[in-house]
């Protein structure tokens, strides 16, 4: 046990030392990424109303709403700490500090339940090392249960890794022992864990699904060898019949559940009827045989009645299988896309950084545990292989639920390790022999599985992202300097339901929005206690993407118009920071131009040319179109007129180099002092485009912008344009417009 203490410390200080310091700044409580801010929004609400979440939330997005975007449990936990812990009347910074330590909490009992699933299935050494493996991993588990990143997906895994715990712990008991008491316990943890999971993530059903596929493929396994299936048919209707009233009970009080009621329910009626047609069969051979071909049938049948009675339901259902289809935009997230996908093609990179060495491990692994559960039916052991290849193949699909197979791979690197282990010591006859060989193997465990991962972690900690020190006073300075959109300071902490009969919201004639880029939207939601555009679940984030890229402003008016925006704000990684290599994009334009649906190569172009020495280096054209955008025109070029000073024309062709494969190369460049000789040019000479070489010099003339009003710059500059400073954070106002064409005048 003191060793498993050390581990789950251990755990805990590596989520915690080295992220301190972003977290808590100068006495500021900082979170981490986007999504842990909107939460800790939440959080707050509850506390001021408890219990009751709100269903709707006036300030997530304007004018429409943000109807709750999550499940309840997480964050009502959370509010419950923090009343716990406050004596009924937490300060502000309690509920702060509650929330910004509670996921290295869980996240170490995450790590503690993986060792009892591994010593429950394998062995306590397996366990030991299935948690310090989880312990050290630099994979998304990792990064979800830091300090400060205040998220639901840890309760995730510790949620499902314990309803993994139960299910295992009552099949075990139901196959060796006879005492109801013991086996009813791990029922009945199975049953509470999988009700904490269903109320604590929108994509629950996923996981239900899974536990339900198992325990198909057991009750097939138990007919094929003659066993009875009624303590499984018992298992199942705990399992899921435990959590169904609590899942219909948050579904009739407006949180998104169907499709967990749905999953549940089909379990509960399916599985243990399986059970009984597989009593009715086990008598006769041709029963035995045909058994699973009657899975089959009964699951086709099953489907196609379901989607002809409820089109709804079977809807639900589809849009979940479509987290793995993703496009356009959502391609920019780096969570959505495949985990062997790198830049330029298959790569094993991204997943050596969430898995490292392990990541080598874990398929012979799981060849290996295939092969043994075949041959010896042990039924923990068909529930790791299920759950492993489940999730595996989800995280091949879109590499967010690594932090799921992070579980399942430390399982399976310590059941190898175990394995091999146990044939050392069945081939080694004398004790000396044998202990030089365990303490051989635990020195390469440590040097090849531990110690790669303890670099990787701290640096995962150490480089975490948050809203930096410009994005904190701004939104500071816009929660003091601009107007209530509510008209009241406390309708931030109100409770809102949405309207019984259906109706759109209603917003007092107070109510403006922000015109933001959507990764920025929770920051300003809590940070500034504004309404955004747009937010992190990419709610109308085509519109904002339009808005940033429109060439008129007549057509960002009309967009700002429908919003009811009066203020933009905008800073340096919307766009291209300077001094990246190459002109290389360090920013999130790409993105801007993916959801706007837009090409890429209309607004720039990466692509390689010849140095003085004859060795590739990369350079980033900007053409006009990227000029000419609003964002460039009102960010860069300080809504003034632009006179070029300089023009590129440029010819690129594509070539095949034998290290960089197939690249695009700017075969020829020719600068000019002025727009109007470089176009000339390219009109005489075909293949020629007009570019420039920075984005922070216009290779066309652009007119004034009238419209915007310059109100905040955040304290650090990043350049400066017509010499005045742009800051990394800037606030705009949208005035009154009378369009004229695209010369608008106040």
């Amino acid at each position: 046990m003191v060793t498993l203490a050390l581990i789950c410390i251990g755990a805990f200080l590596l989520r915690t030392l080295p992220v301190m310091h972003t977290v808590f700044p100068s006495g500021e409580v900082v979170y981490l990424e986007s999504d842990p801010w909107y939460h800790v929004r939440l959080i707050e609400s509850c506390v001021a109303n408890f219990p009751h979440l709100n269903r709707i939330d006036l300030y997530g997005q304007y004018p429409h709403g943000e109807a709750l975007p999550v499940a309840p449990l997480f964050d009502w936990l959370l509010a419950a700490a923090s009343l716990v812990i406050g004596l009924g009347r937490p300060s502000a910074r309690t509920v702060e500090l509650v929330c910004a330590w509670a996921p290295p909490a869980l996240g170490s009992l995450g790590v503690l339940a993986t060792y009892f699933v591994g010593r429950r299935i394998l062995h306590r050494t397996a366990g030991l090392l299935a948690a310090a493996m989880l312990a050290v991993m630099p994979s998304n588990f990792f990064a979800f249960s830091m300090l400060g990143y205040t998220d639901h997906h840890v309760a995730e895994v510790l949620f499902s890794t314990l309803t993994m715990l139960g299910i295992a712990g009552a099949l075990i008991n139901c196959e060796g022992n006879t005492r109801s008491a013991i086996r009813w316990k791990g029922a009945m943890l199975a049953g509470v864990a999988l009700t904490a999971y269903s109320l604590a993530w929108v994509g629950a059903a996923m996981f239900i699904a899974i536990a339900g596929a198992w325990f198909v493929v057991q009750v097939a396994a138990n007919h094929l060898r003659r066993f009875d299936n009624r303590n499984l048919a018992m298992l199942a209707l705990v399992t899921f019949g435990v959590p169904l009233p609590f899942v219909l009970l948050a579904t009739a009080c407006g949180f998104s559940l169907r499709e967990h009621c749905l999953a549940l329910g089909g379990a509960v009626v399916a599985i243990p009827a399986l059970c009984l047609i597989s009593r009715a069969m086990i008598g006769s051979r041709r029963g035995r045989l045909t058994f699973p071909l009657v899975i089959v049938a009964g699951a086709a049948g099953a489907i196609t009645l379901f989607a002809a009675v409820s089109p709804t339901g079977w809807g639900g259902i589809v849009s979940q299988m479509r987290r793995f289809n993703v496009g356009g935009g959502a391609l920019q997230l780096v969570e959505t896309t495949p985990l062997l996908r790198g830049i330029s093609g298959f790569s094993l990179a991204p997943a050596y950084e969430q898995f490292t060495t392990a990541t080598f491990i874990a398929i012979p692994a799981l060849a290996l545990l295939a092969i043994q559960t075949i041959r010896r039916a042990e039924p923990g052991r068909l529930l790791l292989l299920v759950w492993s290849i489940a999730m595996i193949a989800a995280t091949l699909g879109q590499r967010r639920f690594a932090y799921y197979s992070a579980v399942s791979i430390a399982l399976l690197t310590a059941y190898l390790v175990f394995e091999i282990h146990s044939w050392l010591s069945r081939r080694i006859t004398s004790p000396t022999g044998r202990r030089a060989a365990s303490i051989a193997l635990a020195m390469i465990v440590v040097a090849a599985l531990l110690v790669p991962n303890l670099p990787a972690s701290v640096e995962l900690a150490s480089t975490s992202e948050a809203p930096n020190a410009d994005w904190r006073e701004t939104l500071a300075w816009v929660r003091t300097n601009t107007p209530e959109p509510m008209g009241d300071a406390g309708a931030y902490l109100a409770r809102y339901d949405p309207p019984s009969d259906g109706s759109p919201v209603q917003y007092p004639t107070s109510a403006y929005s922000i015109m933001n880029w959507w990764d920025y939207g929770y920051w300003i939601v809590r940070g500034a206690k504004r309404m955004p555009v747009s937010n992190p679940t990419q709610h109308c984030a085509h519109e904002a993407a339009t808005f940033f890229l429109a060439k008129s402003e007549a057509e960002a008016g009309d967009i700002a118009r429908k919003f009811g925006a009066r203020y933009i704000l905008v800073d340096a990684l919307m766009g291209f920071l300077p001094g990246a290599r190459g002109g290389a994009s360090r920013g999130k334009f790409a993105g801007v131009i993916a959801w706007a649906g837009a090409r890429e190569s209309d607004y720039f172009e990466k692509c390689y040319e010849r140095s003085a020495i004859g060795r590739w280096r990369p350079v980033t054209l900007f053409y006009p179109a990227c000029h000419e955008t609003l964002y460039s025109r009102l960010y860069i070029f300080r809504g003034k007129t632009v006179t070029p000073s300089e023009a590129w024309a440029v010819r690129i062709v594509d070539e095949t180099d034998t290290a960089l494969g197939s690249i695009r190369v700017l075969k020829d460049s020719r600068q000019f002092t002025n727009h109007a000789d470089a176009a000339a040019f390219i009109a005489a000479n075909a293949g020629y485009r007009l570019a420039s070489r920075t984005p922070f010099n216009s290779c066309v003339p652009l007119p004034p912008l009238r419209g915007y009003r310059l109100l905040h710059q955040s304290p650090t500059a990043i350049g400066a344009q017509f010499g005045n400073p742009i800051g990394y954070v800037e606030v705009y106002e949208i005035q009154s417009l009378h369009h004229n064409g695209d010369q608008s005048r106040l």
